[in-house]
């Protein structure tokens, strides 16, 4: 165990380190995004927008954006630097329950998101509002429900 880092007024869902491994990001219960300093835990930013819990958290290639997905069935993507909410995805992210993971493209260019309903793969254009959307098979969860808990490229 290098360091455990307090301060989250929820349980923490999602981890995920920057490209240079200097930051890392956090979704947690309590409906927001947090930045911390990898090496010392000290909290750089809090990302506010979700209505729900964030279940994932992903970064970009270049570690400019970041991708989160949450109970309140969205995908926002944010300016790392900034904080500041760049795009969301509702509707057209083709899920109708909570969002439990994301990838980003290795061009950045695409995000995949899973969900907990049948539809449960959706491949997102971070550039534009279009999407295309498409299911595929999940994994059952437990008898009669269906969820997609790891994305990946």
């Amino acid at each position: 165990l290098l360091a455990t880092f307090q301060g989250d007024e929820g349980r923490v869902c999602s981890v995920a380190s920057s490209p240079d491994g200097k930051t890392l990001a956090s979704g947690s219960e309590d409906k927001t995004v947090k930045l911390r300093e990898a090496a010392t835990g000290k909290l750089l930013a809090t990302f506010q927008g979700h209505e729900g819990s964030v279940y994932s958290v992903a970064w970009s290639p270049d570690g400019k954006t970041l991708a989160s997905g949450s109970v309140d069935k969205t995908v926002k993507l944010w300016e790392a630097a900034t904080g500041k909410e760049v795009k969301t995805f509702a509707g057209q992210a083709g899920h109708q329950n909570q969002i439990l993971c994301l990838a980003i493209s290795p061009d950045g260019l695409n995000i995949a998101s899973g969900a907990s309903d049948s539809r449960s793969a959706t491949s997102l254009r971070t550039s534009t509002t279009s999407c295309s959307c498409g299911a595929s098979r999940a994994r059952s969860r437990s008898p009669g429900r269906r969820s997609t808990s790891s994305a990946a490229w």
